[in-house]
């Protein structure tokens, strides 16, 4: 055999090493998400840390929502509104100045579901309240609505990837949802995160 075939199959076999560990590198975790609740844990006969803001007296209720045993918040009239609590201890990097919510749940034809978010930047102690419309279903379906969230002042104000301050590390500290419109809406579950986080870790390849 001559010199340069046998060098390129040794070359060949080393490609084919680094490709393999490549490929069976353990499956990154999960990120954390920023706020999650699917109104499940009960103080009193509502869901825990939310309490009704703004709307009428009955204009909120604690509801059974997809399926007997799971529940959910129903919020009825024009500017009814709800607000809950945030993720404690709970943190991620702000990448692109967008967040991010995953809504499951239904709105009549006749209204919209606000979301806003009070986000702080942890390191500089700067707030701002990231909101966005949910334009969600009029029946509940396989998969959620998925709403950006903008905010306007403090956190994009040098904060995104980028700027002088590089990117915040930021927290949810609280949530509300707010009825637009003369009909009901109904939230069964929420996920707030970074536009740049997944809910699922990359898998194993062998």
């Amino acid at each position: 055999m001559s010199e340069r075939p046998a060098k390129s199959l040794a070359m060949r076999a080393l490609l084919l090493l680094l490709l393999m560990g490549l490929a069976c590198r353990d499956p990154e975790p999960p990120p954390t998400r920023l706020f999650e609740d699917g109104f499940e844990s009960l103080c009193d006969g509502v869901p825990c840390g939310w309490e009704q803001i703004a709307g009428p007296d009955g204009g909120v209720r604690y509801v059974e929502t997809i399926l007997a045993g799971e529940h959910g918040i129903e919020l009825s009239g024009d500017g009814t509104a709800v607000r809950g609590p945030g993720g404690p201890e709970r943190t991620a990097t702000l990448t692109f100045g967008t967040i991010e919510a995953r809504v499951s749940g239904i709105c009549d034809e006749r209204a919209l579901l606000v979301v806003d978010a009070a986000i702080v930047d942890v390191e500089r102690g700067l707030s701002d309240t990231f909101s966005g419309v949910a334009a969600l279903p009029n029946e509940f379906g396989a998969s959620s609505t998925f709403v950006q969230l903008t905010g306007s002042r403090a956190l994009l104000d040098g904060g995104i990837s980028g700027g002088p301050l590089g990117s915040p590390t930021i927290q949810v500290t609280a949530l509300a949802f707010r009825v637009q419109g003369a009909g009901t809406c109904t939230i069964d579950h929420v996920v707030v995160d970074d536009t740049n986080l997944t809910d699922t870790p990359t898998p194993r390849a062998c």
